[in-house]
């Protein structure tokens, strides 16, 4: 590939993807990093045809018209995104979308693109980012997207079986049915910026956010065993955060907290929670924390039979532990917490 006499050379190219959004996402464009590199996130556009809404490609004026990968940034409609209808406005009109293309727009330097090797390290760390960035849209969201358990394509995506009632003559009664998809959680714009810049700085969300999107996952999949073992270690963690945040609210010594921190790694979550309560009289855990979370995580570790109503709440529960621990308002704030490093 000649890259001629230019020491940069602006790129472009698209990434599949699969998240609901709302329409004020469309047309706007995200700073982010992939391996270092800035690169810019653009978001498909809305045209009204006839009075109908379709999705195109990025607007052209935002590619350069020497991209060397312009041609893959094709225009169309649903390759882009689908626009689900009703929602919490009218049956017929659609409120959000479902996302399944995102430009992708960065600046390289010329060695770089000469060299064949420089470009697949950085596709490969691409597939990192994407994860990063996937991991704190659930997060943010409430989105299922990886789906933990078994598959659930067919209704995720809105094809699922669809029957319809038959009079006393076996005939079709009435032909209307609709074929919306299981909508998790929609992102927002703020939350869109968020994912990409928390996941550009190589970062992922908190654990105890990680092991709360898992549980709620394999709530949904109908694994409630499962979700309750990840409840559980969605509150180990809080609590551990929540002993190294409030007591340095109150200006302990990082030397201190660090012993107390190191005290608690050998206990289980029971004692945990009597640790934090009783021996460093922290603000109490939520009311009935012990029947609902700590009792039906242990039912679950124990092989003892688990309800999808006891990983519900559990699951309920256990996210306003983790507020506490780390308020998901604060992940939205570029200066702001930002979870672990990749």
């Amino acid at each position: 590939m000649s890259v001629g006499n230019r020491a940069e050379h602006k790129v472009s190219t698209t990434v599949n993807c699969n998240f609901f959004t709302t329409l004020e996402s469309f047309g706007e464009r995200f700073e982010s990093k992939i391996a270092g590199r800035p690169v810019t996130i653009l978001m498909p556009v809305i045209e009204t045809a006839g009075g109908k809404m379709v999705a195109l490609a990025p607007d052209a004026d935002r590619l350069s018209s020497d991209d060397l990968y312009n041609a893959l940034l094709m225009r169309g409609g649903s390759m882009w995104a689908r626009f689900i209808l009703g929602g919490d406005g009218p049956l017929y009109e659609p409120r959000i979308a479902n996302v399944s293309m995102l430009g992708v727009k960065a600046t390289l330097r010329a060695a770089d693109v000469a060299d064949y090797e420089s470009l697949r390290k950085l596709e490969r760390r691409a597939d990192d980012w994407w994860a990063a960035v996937t991991s704190w849209i659930e997060v943010l969201s409430g989105q299922d997207i990886k789906q933990i358990g078994p598959a659930r394509q067919l209704w995720h995506n809105g094809t699922h079986l669809q029957f319809f009632p038959l009079n006393e003559q076996e005939r079709l009664e009435s032909a209307i049915s609709a074929a919306t998809p299981d909508v998790s959680g929609v992102v927002s714009s703020d939350q869109l910026r968020a994912s990409f810049l928390h996941a550009g700085n190589g970062q992922l969300p908190p654990d105890e956010w990680l092991f709360l999107r898992d549980a709620r996952s394999l709530h949904r999949a109908g694994e409630y065993r499962r979700a309750l073992i990840d409840v559980g270690s969605a509150a180990e963690v809080a609590l551990a955060r929540i002993v190294e945040n409030e007591l340095a609210d109150r200006s302990e010594s990082p030397a201190f907290i660090a012993g107390k921190l190191s005290a608690m790694e050998s206990l289980t979550l029971g004692q945990k929670i009597g640790y934090v309560e009783g021996h460093l009289k922290l603000r109490k855990l939520p009311p009935s924390f012990e029947s609902v979370v700590l009792n039906k995580r242990n039912d679950a570790v124990h092989l003892r039979p688990t309800r999808k109503i006891d990983a519900e709440r559990a699951i309920g529960k256990t996210t306003k532990l983790v507020e506490r621990a780390t308020p998901l308002a604060s992940l939205l704030c570029a200066s702001g917490p930002a979870g672990r490093d990749g």
